[in-house]
């Protein structure tokens, strides 16, 4: 069972979530609400997986991006994650969403 840790992003503190295997592309109806979390400045709750731990931040989605065939997000200007590294935002589940949707392209 994976331990999860409550890490609040303060200003000025840039880690990233190494990631050691291929990207896997997440689902285009995911990634809509990704992107209207980010468009309204939403406050969010993003659980992640990182070294076999989940962890939770709390913070804005500041930006989504793409970059060398992997998709990013940054959390209030500070935290990059990778987003097949989302476990859910919100409370709402990325696995819930089923597999990528091809129209979109990295």
């Amino acid at each position: 069972m994976m331990e999860k840790i409550l890490h609040i992003i303060t200003p000025n503190i840039f880690s990233q979530v190494p990631m050691n295997t291929p990207y896997t592309p997440i689902n285009c109806d995911f990634y809509d609400i990704l992107e209207a979390a980010s468009t309204l400045r939403q406050n969010c709750e993003i659980v992640y997986v990182a070294d076999d731990q989940e962890t939770i931040v709390q913070g804005r989605i500041s930006n989504l991006y793409a970059l060398d065939g992997e998709e990013f997000m940054l959390i209030n200007d500070s935290l990059r994650l990778r987003l097949d590294a989302i476990v859910s935002v919100n409370g709402v589940l990325l696995h819930s969403f089923g597999t990528y949707c091809s129209a979109r392209n990295v």
